[in-house]
């Protein structure tokens, strides 16, 4: 990337964030004026949010997400509303219930913030690499990243992206995608992209902040939060990566913080609606934990004011959330989910239908526990997993038996969201009998736990000793942590030195916030975030240039045989278009400046489905249409050791020549304009 691009990029981003900020500070101060520190700073990070996906969401349906489009209309769209809101108001209705800003022990914020900065110092570890090298987790390279590339290359994002044969994920809502784009939009790469999810991460932490702060247990919830972001799981599959889970939770802990914060406040079930309708739009797992927010919130509104609160929750909820369901039912006529619903087709998933089992259906099975799910509950959260658990089960517990109110519904949308994973199809995933993807997809449970952990701290630390015994249980479980070994290791070993600076800078970081909040000062005001802003963005801005150009000389670079070799030739090519089979991990193949367009040859099947063509007549034929340069041949899984039959196919196409073989990877060179079949 040439530094003028480089500098355009970083113009584009900051203008986009600063118009963005603009809007949403003058909304909250309209719709909230009373609020201040945390909560303010929440509801300022939701509104810039929504504002950031619903414009996206509109540009994109009218297939103007490009650079200078984008540009103009959010930050003209965004000081208009910024400016319009600053203008005399009537104030909103004094709240029914006020604003409680209980004290805290400084000495449990003390420690909570060294555990905030071991846990982001973990996180940026993880995240050097992918800033360097490319993001490598499976799903970010599968799905998450080409859906985002696919919509700046198309400046559209109502077309079916079909990822794989039997994969529903052109279904998936994509509300963290939109944000991918936008930054992609800005750099015509993906140079931001791993930097996403470390905002999310401060969001989810503020968020568990501000659902503590009005019970005086604020670094309690942190540190419960922390435990979760903390585990070796959710380090190795949400640092530095495109995975959403980390997003989706951070929406429906912000929702939980507005409505803890003023239970009876209109203008604060409004934000709840947002940030749920945010968290629906990014990720489906969400939807059981949503919706028993919903109802529970319904239920426990005044019974003369159920209907109002109904819409003063659902409209927003449907105006953040909504857009891609809708979408769905105007593209195949149903919900797009992975499920045989009533009423709604579903698409026909073969591979799904052999694979995707619940954890339900092993329950009784003690070889499976034996062999896949303890070792997967131990892989994910740690050696201490079994305490983990014990905390999720005895928060729903104490939620359901000693909470009052909104407490007591986060305790049941989080036994709801435990019920719903357990009984979800693919939480144990894999062939009968070897459920191998549990382990990586109990990230399906992250929301419910994290309001499992959120009600036990609301529930019972009400005393300072009970206080402190959950955030000494939290910093023990951290710590022993730290010593994980192996692939989903805390500190990886080829980072060592880099490990030790990044630790430093953060808690020096932490340190001078610690300090402020030691002394009294509103660490969370609104002049000291803009001042911090202002002083850090143009920091960033400056180490992210060599940053770049070490990501220009190592993305995907590694020349390991099989599908690495594959990514280190796609950093050559532009402007191309690239057919693939057989594999799914399809990412680095869009090159450095994401200009190639990269395709599973398959065939569209009812209801938005997609599979394998059948035979090599229908194979060359669907090469012959699509008009592709190149075809990447290569298998799904390491341990295969049969080469994909399109790559037959392929080597008998007229004109076509083999560019490169590894291992059971193999690039194919078509000539253009071809015809007649090669197929004996």
């Amino acid at each position: 990337m040439s530094p003028y691009n480089y500098v355009l990029g970083v113009a584009c981003t900051l203008a986009i964030l600063a118009s963005a900020g603009f809007a949403a500070a003058g909304v909250r101060r309209w719709l909230v004026p009373g609020w201040s520190g945390a909560p303010a700073r929440l509801a300022e990070a939701i509104l810039a949010l929504a504002f950031l996906a619903g414009a996206a969401e509109v540009l994109g349906t009218l297939g103007l997400l490009t650079r200078w489009v984008v540009l103009a209309v959010l930050v003209g769209l965004g000081i208009g509303i910024g400016l319009v809101v600053r203008r005399p108001a009537v104030a909103p209705p004094a709240p029914v219930h006020p604003v409680v800003v209980a004290p805290v022990d400084r000495r449990q914020v003390l420690l909570v913030g060294l555990l905030a900065a071991v846990v982001t110092g973990e996180w940026l570890t993880r995240m050097l690499p992918s800033l360097v090298n490319g993001a490598r987790v499976a799903d970010s390279i599968v799905y998450h990243l080409p859906v985002a590339a696919r919509f700046v290359q198309d400046g559209r994002i109502t077309a079916l992206h079909y990822i794989s044969p039997s994969s529903p994920a052109q279904f998936n809502p994509a509300n963290a995608e939109l944000i991918h784009a936008l930054g992609m939009v800005s750099f015509g790469r993906d140079l931001l992209s791993p930097l996403v999810n470390l905002g999310f991460l401060a969001l989810l932490l503020l968020a568990a902040w501000c659902a503590g702060r009005p019970f005086g247990v604020a670094p309690v919830t942190t540190g419960a939060a922390l435990l979760l972001v903390g585990a070796p799981l959710t380090v190795y599959s949400q640092a530095g990566s495109a995975a959403n889970d980390i997003a989706a939770v951070a929406f429906v802990l912000a929702a939980v913080g507005f409505v803890l914060t003023e239970p009876r406040h209109s203008q604060a079930i409004v934000l709840g609606g947002l940030a749920a309708g945010l968290a629906v739009g990014t990720k489906f797992t969400v939807l059981g934990v949503v919706g028993a927010l919903t109802v529970g919130l319904l239920l426990e509104a005044p019974g003369g004011h159920r209907a109002r609160t109904a819409r003063l929750w659902l409209v927003p909820l449907a105006t953040t959330g909504s857009y891609w369901y809708v979408l769905n039912l105007m593209r195949v006529g149903g919900a797009g989910l992975a499920l045989h619903l009533p009423l709604l087709p579903s698409p026909v998933l073969p591979f799904l239908d052999r694979t995707g089992f619940s954890v339900a259906h092993y329950l009784t099975d003690a070889t499976v526990w034996r062999h896949w799910f303890l070792p997967g509950l131990g892989l994910a959260f740690g050696p201490a997993w079994w305490l983990v658990l014990s905390l999720v089960t005895c928060g729903i517990a104490v939620g359901l038996i000693r909470a009052r109110g909104i407490v007591r519904v986060v305790a049941v949308a989080a036994a709801v969201g435990v019920v719903v994973y357990v009984i979800t199809p693919t939480t144990a995933l894999g062939f009968p009998g070897r459920p191998v993807l549990f382990a990586g997809n109990l990230r399906y449970l992250a929301p419910a736990a994290a309001l499992a952990v959120l009600a036990l701290a609301l529930g019972t630390a009400r005393s300072g000793p009970q206080q402190w015994a959950m955030l000494g249980g939290t910093a023990a479980i951290i710590a022993v942590n730290q010593g994980v070994a192996g692939p989903l290791a805390a500190w990886p070993t080829g980072f060592t030195f880099g490990s030790i600076a990044i630790l430093a800078t953060v808690a020096a970081v932490f340190g001078v916030a610690l300090v402020l909040a030691w002394l009294g000062a509103p660490v969370w005001s609104r002049r000291r975030a803009l001042l911090a802003g202002l002083i850090a963005l143009p920091l960033i801005a400056v180490a992210g240039w060599p940053v770049q150009v070490r990501n220009d000389a190592a993305r995907y670079a590694r020349r390991d045989p099989g599908l690495d070799s594959a990514y280190a030739w796609a950093r050559g090519v532009h402007d191309a278009r690239i057919g693939i089979a057989g594999f799914w991990e399809q990412y680095p193949l869009y090159g450095l400046d994401l200009s190639n367009r990269v395709e599973y040859v398959g065939r569209k099947i009812a209801h938005g489905g997609f599979e394998d063509l059948p035979d090599c007549p229908a194979w060359q034929g669907a090469l012959r249409r699509g008009g592709y340069r190149y075809v990447v041949i290569s298998v799904a899984f390491e341990s295969d050791r049969v080469e994909p039959p399109q790559a037959a196919w392929t080597r008998t196409y007229p004109g076509a020549s083999e560019l490169l073989r590894s291992r059971l990877t193999t690039i194919f060179q078509l000539p253009s304009g071809g015809t007649g079949t090669g197929c004996q």
